[in-house]
């Protein structure tokens, strides 16, 4: 979907703007646009975490971690 990185770089902004709860909706939207993109989980994990959200930032690296190494430019 074209409108993924949108949600992906406002989310990004938000966090790093500290309005956490805002960038993670952003995040899910992201998400539901296109689910096989690791850095938006990536980046999603490290909000999580800084927010102290262990669990699901732990869910988040796994599942970023899963969908890189199913990249086949990666395997190459």
């Amino acid at each position: 979907n074209s409108y993924t990185p949108a949600y992906y770089y406002l989310a990004y902004a938000l966090s790093k703007d500290g309005k956490l709860k805002e960038a993670l909706k952003l995040f899910k939207k992201a998400i539901s646009l296109n689910p096989y993109e690791p850095a938006i989980y990536l980046l999603r994990a490290e909000v999580y975490e800084n927010s102290k959200m262990l669990k699901e930032a732990a869910s988040d690296y796994r599942k970023a971690l899963e969908l890189f190494l199913g990249d086949p430019l990666l395997i190459q």
